[in-house]
């Protein structure tokens, strides 16, 4: 028997499982059925003093040679090589030296004569008629299917490319559509969710992949610690392992691409769904009952007839002395007007909107600018036209009494028709006149709207200050305010829309501009066509005289084409014209001036009532003292007439049906995170195909059984087994540097240094 020092280099050892022998015995030799002797495995010896030097010197763990499978011999053919007329050296391999273990008993087995040796796979492998193919699409080669292949990793970034231009296409489609366009049986964000996860989940498998195979081409290229294998296998199982050999690589490979491509890939549905906003806002809708709101065009409403009998004939032209024979004319004016007019001055000096009648069934509609028929109201202050009068006399005062004169000292304040007066020096009593009011109707004798000539009413105010009622100051010391008011007709152009189903109206322009010709004289009148001209000069073309007119045609004002067209009126349907009858202005003029704002027997509206004058007061006299605002107070009788024409009027602006609607929008900068990480990824990918290429490895990628085959030689995966064993894998890994050799059965990994 001998030891295992003395044993030649190639001799080796049968161990492991039930292979080891029981007892000691003299060398032994196997052979194969030619006559050669197989080669055999020497046996660590299990002695003390081989764990100590195992401790010492872990290198020298010999791990077992490649066989093929085969059937144990039940023969055993013990022999010994020195005696054997028939030995032949095995083939070269390369066990660990022997004398670095300590002597101990050799224990032998004969392997089957079947068993392959090393110098048969090294011919077998050298020998083979298949070439070694740089690059492997997956076809048959001299009948030998390629396994290894980049074809599913193609696929997937085909299917990742794929589903994001789908999700680019749908998301340009619905840009800025409403939401409810998307009537799918699953929700528009699902779609994009799904789509998001299949080019994510496709993606991250073929970078995956291309990390597995990193591991290959970076062991090819140099020789690195083993624990950069370890690094690599992680990375390609998830972005937590990429986590780890990004921090390794420190961006010195451009291998950590497909590490940061792993990791923003955790947030590559978050951006995509971020993508996806929503934003509510009023839409046009088609309906069957269209959006309508009222706009005069025409207005013609109570009646103005001419009396009976024959012709006035006593009007004398103070220009030529000539007679001018009119019509004496009687007039009833439209209720709805009247109504207008006292719900205008009935707590007067509220701000609320006179809101005009519409139609709009969703509660949210609009209307193109468009122009109406309107009456306007404006005051100025016209102090600074009052004359003040100091007089002596009998009954100077505005308001006097039948049965009782007063001579005595008077203060008067005057504007040209219109005048206010009280006893000097006394405080308030009962002959003292608070407010006196008057109108006309000739712009000429008006004091601010003499160019006006659309004029319905002109109402001239003089009030003293409260001090005088409260009997603070005498008449003479009392201040006073002056003030002259105009309702004329006009034109406004409006911009209006309902909002949740109110209306919001606002007036963009406003204009006063009387069609030249309009409203003039009727054939077969008492006028002539030179009285007529006359006749209107001295009335300073004012719409209304208290002696008598003629029959006329309507009235008509117009909107100036120029400023129509700045504002937008000038569609092909929109109306710049607009008439009114001769029955609506005589009725409605008679009514304010002769009816509501004074009476043929006061001339004057006075408050408060006292004297002769208190029997005959208009509703009107209360309003104008009780104001506060008289702008405010005509501008909301404006409003309030003006909305009565409105609605009277046939004719109606036709709008468009609104209502609130959900669009999609979309927030594309968001999308740059997504498409850039798949460009990265595809260039990731064809890197590490192209170097794979280059380097003649085929794509074993994350196989587990290239990895079986090709990673570790055995002395290496000797060594590495014992330090695990001894709780040092780890630590031995992070120190064993190693490279990728041709063993001539393979690549496979071989320390270069000792550990």
């Amino acid at each position: 028997m001998r030891h295992h020092q003395d044993m030649s280099p190639d001799e080796g050892f049968v161990h492991g499982g039930n292979n080891y022998w029981n007892t000691l015995g003299p060398r032994t030799a196997a052979h194969h059925r030619d006559g050669s002797e197989i080669p055999v495995v020497p046996l660590i010896d299990p002695s003390p003093r081989t764990s100590e030097a195992l401790d010492r010197n872990p290198s020298s763990l010999i791990s077992p040679l490649p066989s093929r499978p085969s059937t144990p011999s039940p023969s055993r053919h013990q022999n010994t090589p020195h005696d054997s007329p028939s030995h032949a050296p095995p083939p070269p391999w390369n066990p660990v030296s022997a004398s670095s273990l300590v002597s101990s008993p050799i224990t032998r087995k004969k392997l089957h004569p079947n068993a392959t040796i090393q110098t048969e796979c090294k011919a077998n492998y050298a020998n083979s008629a298949t070439p070694r193919s740089k690059y492997s699409f997956g076809i048959k080669k001299d009948g030998i299917p390629q396994h290894h292949t980049w074809r599913l990793e193609i696929s997937a970034v085909l299917l990742s490319l794929c589903a994001v231009a789908v999700s680019v296409i749908l998301l340009i489609s619905a840009h800025d559509r409403p939401l409810a366009k998307f009537d799918w049986f699953i929700s528009f964000n699902t779609v994009i969710s799904i789509l998001g996860a299949v080019s994510r989940a496709s993606l991250g498998f073929a970078i995956g992949s291309c990390l597995g195979q990193g591991k290959w081409n970076w062991f090819k290229m140099r020789s690195d610690r083993l624990i950069a294998f370890e690094k690599f296998e992680e990375a390609s199982r998830g972005p937590w392992g990429s986590m780890w050999l990004l921090l390794w690589l420190k961006l010195r490979h451009w291998t950590a691409l497909g590490a940061v491509v792993t990791i923003v890939l955790l947030g590559f549905e978050p951006f995509l769904q971020a993508v996806i906003d929503f934003e509510g806002r009023i839409d046009s809708i088609e309906g069957v009952t269209p959006p309508i709101i009222g706009a005069g065009i025409r207005l013609d409403s109570g009646k103005y007839y001419t009396s009976p009998g024959s012709p006035i004939s006593a009007i004398i032209n103070p220009a030529n002395n000539r007679t001018w024979s009119v019509y004496p004319h009687a007039s009833q004016p439209d209720l709805g007007m009247a109504a207008s007019v006292y719900s205008g001055f009935y707590n007067s000096s509220s701000t609320n909107d006179q809101t005009v009648s519409f139609l709009c069934p969703s509660g949210n509609c609009t209307w193109a600018p468009f122009a109406s028929l309107a009456v306007c109201g404006k005051c100025y202050d016209v102090m600074a036209d009052v004359k003040r009068e100091e007089l002596f006399g009998t009954d100077l005062g505005t308001i006097t009494a039948t049965a009782t004169n007063f001579e005595t000292n008077y203060t008067r304040f005057s504007l040209p028709y219109i005048s206010l007066s009280n006893m000097a020096q006394q405080k308030d009593d009962q002959f003292s006149a608070w407010m006196a009011a008057a109108t006309i109707t000739n712009p000429g004798r008006s004091i601010k709207f003499k160019n006006n000539h659309l004029l319905l009413s002109v109402v001239g105010v003089i009030k003293a200050d409260d001090t005088y009622r409260l009997n603070k100051t005498i008449w003479s010391k009392t201040s006073i305010t002056a003030t002259e008011c105009a309702l004329y007709f006009c034109t406004n152009a409006y911009n209006s829309s309902v909002q949740h189903g109110r209306l919001q109206e606002t007036v963009i322009g406003t204009w006063t501009e009387r069609v030249p010709g309009s409203f003039s004289a009727m054939p077969g009148g008492p006028l002539g066509p030179s009285n007529f001209s006359d006749f209107e000069s001295y009335n300073n073309d004012s719409l209304y005289s208290y002696f008598g007119n003629t029959d006329r045609y309507d009235l008509q004002l117009q909107v100036p084409e120029s400023e129509a067209q700045t504002l937008g009126l000038v569609p092909e349907n929109a109306t710049l014209r607009f008439n009114v009858s001769q029955d609506t202005i005589g009725s409605t003029i008679a009514f304010l001036n002769t009816n509501f704002f004074q009476t043929s027997v006061n001339p004057q509206a006075v408050w408060p009532q006292r004297g002769s004058q208190g029997f005959s007061q208009t509703p009107a006299a209360q309003a104008f003292y009780e104001s506060t605002n008289l702008t405010k107070t005509f501008e909301k009788v404006a409003q309030s007439m003006t909305k009565w024409i409105r609605d009277y009027s046939n004719a109606t602006q036709r709008g468009v049906q609104e209502e609130w609607v959900i669009h999609i929008q979309v927030q594309w900068w968001y999308l740059a995170c997504p498409l850039a990480t798949v460009m990265a990824g595809c260039l990731f990918m064809l890197l590490s195909m192209l170097e794979t290429r280059r380097l003649g490895l085929k794509p074993w990628k994350t196989d587990v059984i290239a990895t079986l085959a090709h990673a570790l030689d055995a002395e290496t995966r000797a060594q590495l087994r014992f330090a695990e064993r001894r709780g040092h894998g780890v630590r031995t890994a992070e120190r064993m540097v190693v490279g990728y050799e041709d063993s001539g059965c393979g690549l496979e990994l071989k320390a270069k240094q000792p550990v």
